[in-house]
């Protein structure tokens, strides 16, 4: 009939608003503006297909740094059979060189064949999502003119698929000492979306250093000039060397100024010519506070202040996308997607967003993977939150509201066990009511009680830990300290299970905390009892140890039967650290403190908020590491007597080298702390065949120390600052919850139901 066909049209229609709608809210939380959208439900489909891609890519990315740490270094000998177990002692050899003096992480390392065969199936993975790209961008976006997915990424993407897979089949081919694998991953990383979204910050920020950076070489460089003009003819000793080393020629020099002026090692640089000739200390003294002091203050000072003039910036502008964005979303569910909202005359304000479209644009919004999916129930608590007038309808402030909450993690839990419903006449017990009173009343009298538990448990810790320096002998209540208490905290679970159910229960991040590490208690107690008897029977001889006792052994004895036949102090080392477990458990009570509270909370958010910024540092600190592998996989070992000279060597600095991922992450690392290296430049000039590879230590310094390393503790110090003025404001004034949040909780909690939230990508201590 005419008015089913009219009913089939209007919900058509509702359903296309919705799934625009939805579509414009994902793309504002994401800093995105599109100014119109491909109708064809398809469209919205192949979108959805994309971000279940993505999620998917980021895995394989994930899984191809682990397996640069993983695979076999590429300087190693593969062997005629890829797919053998990895041999180090015949593999990871240098000519002249015992394997012992070469260091590695003593990972166990991938055969080469299954490492090529997990990097084709992420290859593919990456494939699926170029795929999905350039479908969605062409099929629907193209004749739009909109380019809704940057191509040229995906080229770039492409490309890097391709450069791999050759790298892969070059190796199987001809087992090359090298591999040109790290260059593709390293490009992964970098297209990573939170690496990106950086892209134009470091411009701008390389933009504002490159000036006083040129400025900073040429001081330094002039001062080398000085320097060899000075002390090049120079003759006299110290020490048994030339008091002008470091300064006979201009590129040392060089070398000594940029180590003198950007890092600590300035003393044993300087110190030969200053105790040789008093009168250089002016000199050294101009140099030390034009550049260490002021030049090289003023270039970090650039630095921080372009990042927070950027940031600052963006900022601004990225909220007024996003409230632009969800405005334009609010408008497309009432008058339908193409409408100029910006027009007095379009949506009368007599119009509001009902309860019904409201609930099905967030099932649509629900849909994508990147988002939380809600219930229709939990989507009508939210819109009875937010509509505070009780009109029945959302208008645009209320909306705007309504999107804040579909940016968290909702959900609602059934908040008492299964003996509230199975078992009511022992609910309603005064017994049960007491203990229920105890563990969900206002005061928590059994977490406080636990509290308690707690500090006898650390007390005897610190006494056990006394004995145990002293060599005494334990008593018996010590001895089974770990499981009496493991047996306590057991007890504890099970009580909150009594009152709460399992959903409730595990909805809490702490709750999750307690649950593992008691477990893990619980089992390194058993550990260690069996462990204790073990040892104990082997030295009285009589060990289970043979064959037939282990056969006929059964139950907990057979463990017993099975131990290794170790030495006390063995199990000991590693028992003592399985002892620490118990400790883990006050942090959830020292969270109460509020100075330690607040603490805990801005290093959670730090860590969060900084999570792309670390992200950058991180594929830069991953490209150097890889390509180092490539270069000096294997030479910087002690019996190399071209080393024997170098400060490296001197300092026995073994462990610093690159003959695995490990291994070379290790060095980058310090040098992120440490600064400039000198020692590792030095060593990788002597003992390195490629002409000028040490160059690749100044050039970390500068993009990784320097550039990334500082924008990241800018970001933490500006980060906290606000995070420090927000508490001093919720102090003076009162904390100002979120309002919606606080009336679903509260009508939930009426209905004997628990509320929990998280913003999305908050994982574990979210906000509950």
């Amino acid at each position: 009939s005419a008015a089913a066909m009219s009913a089939d049209v209007c919900s058509e229609t509702a359903a296309a608003r919705a799934r625009i709608a939805a579509w414009q809210l994902e793309d504002a939380i994401r800093d995105q503006i599109i100014e119109e959208y491909p109708l064809d439900p398809q469209a919205r489909q192949a979108y959805c297909s994309l971000a279940h891609a993505e999620k998917h890519y980021h895995w394989g990315v994930a899984v191809l740094v682990a397996l640069s740490i993983a695979e076999l270094p590429a300087w190693c000998e593969s062997g005629s059979d890829l797919f053998a177990s990895v041999d180090i002692a015949s593999q990871c050899v240098r000519p002249g060189v015992e394997q012992k003096d070469i260091l590695l992480s003593n990972i166990a390392y991938i055969p080469p064949g299954w490492a090529i065969i997990i990097e084709m199936c992420v290859m593919l993975v990456v494939l699926r999502k170029v795929y999905l790209e350039l479908i969605l961008q062409f099929d629907y976006f193209a004749p739009l003119k909109i380019e809704y997915i940057n191509v040229r990424h995906a080229k770039v993407m492409l490309a890097l698929v391709l450069f791999e897979v050759l790298d892969c089949v070059l190796f199987v081919v001809s087992r090359p000492g090298f591999r040109l694998a790290f260059v593709s991953r390293s490009g992964f990383l970098w297209l990573l979306p939170g690496v990106q979204s950086l892209v134009a910050c470091f411009m701008v920020v390389t933009t504002e250093f490159v000036s006083i950076a040129t400025f900073l070489v040429g001081t330094i460089s002039f001062f080398a000039w000085i320097c060899l003009l000075t002390f090049q003819d120079n003759d006299d000793m110290y020490q048994g060397a030339l008091v002008n080393t470091g300064l006979d020629t201009f590129s040392h020099a060089l070398d000594t100024m940029f180590v003198s002026g950007t890092t600590e090692g300035f003393v044993r640089r300087l110190l030969p010519t200053y105790t040789i000739y008093r009168s250089s200390g002016v000199l050294w003294l101009g140099f030390l506070v034009v550049v260490h002091v002021l030049l090289l203050s003023l270039v970090l000072d650039t630095l921080v202040s372009a990042y927070s003039a950027f940031a600052e910036k963006k900022e601004r502008y990225d909220l007024r996308e996003k409230v632009h964005g969800v405005v334009k979303s609010f408008h497309t569910l009432l008058d339908g997607p193409g409408k100029d909202f910006g027009s007095p005359r379009s949506s009368p304000k007599h119009k509001g967003l009902t309860k019904d479209a409201f609930v099905s644009f967030t099932q649509e919004f629900g849909r994508c993977p990147r988002n939380h999916t809600f219930t229709e129930s939990m989507a009508a608590e939210i819109f009875k939150a937010v509509d505070v007038r009780g009109t029945g309808s959302l208008g645009k402030p209320e909306f705007l509201a309504a999107c804040r909450l579909l940016q968290y993690r909702l959900f609602a839990t059934k908040k008492y066990s299964v003996l509230q419903e199975g078992f009511p006449k022992l609910w309603s017990s005064s017994v049960f009511q007491w203990l229920k009173e105890q563990v969900d009343g206002d005061q928590k009298r059994f977490d406080l009680f636990m509290n308690f538990i707690l500090i006898i448990n650390f007390a005897l810790v610190l006494v056990e830990t006394f004995y145990d320096l002293q060599n005494w002998r334990e008593t018996p209540l010590l001895e089974n300290l770990e499981l009496i208490f493991a047996i306590v905290y057991l007890c504890e679970v099970a009580v909150k299970l009594c009152v709460y159910s399992w959903p409730q229960y595990w909805a809490h991040g702490f709750n999750k905390f307690d649950l593992i590490t008691t477990i893990l208690l619980a089992v390194s107690s058993f550990w260690e009892v069996a462990c204790s008897h073990a040892v104990h029977a082997h030295k009285a001889g009589v060990a289970p140890i043979d064959n037939h006792a282990r056969m006929d052994c059964s139950g907990p004895s057979c463990v017993i039967a099975y131990i290794p036949v170790i030495s006390q102090g063995f199990i000991s080392r590693y028992l003592n650290i399985l002892r620490l477990l118990r400790l883990l458990r006050m942090i959830k009570h020292l969270r109460r403190l509020r100075n330690v509270q607040f603490m805990v909370n801005a290093v959670f958010k730090i860590t969060m908020g900084s999570k792309n910024i670390l992200t950058a540092l991180g594929v830069v600190v991953f490209f150097f590491t890889t390509l180092s592998v490539q270069l000096w996989g294997g030479l910087l070992c002690e019996p190399n007597l071209d080393l024997e000279e170098t400060e490296w060597h001197k300092r026995k600095w073994f462990a610093l080298n690159f003959n695995d991922f490990l291994m070379a992450f290790g060095v980058w690392v310090v040098s992120l702390l440490r600064e400039y290296m000198p020692e590792i430049a030095e060593a990788i000039w002597e003992a390195s065949g490629i002409p000028g590879s040490w160059l690749i230590v100044p050039i970390f310094y500068v993009c990784a120390v320097i550039i990334v390393f500082e924008l990241v503790k800018a970001f933490t110090i500006e980060l906290f600052v606000y995070l420090s003025n927000k508490r001093l404001e919720e102090e003076r004034y009162g904390p100002r919850p979120f309002q919606p949040l606080v009336h679903i909780e509260k009508a939930l909690a009426e209905r004997d139901i628990g509320f929990h939230y998280s913003l999305l990508g908050n994982d574990g201590f979210g906000e509950d």
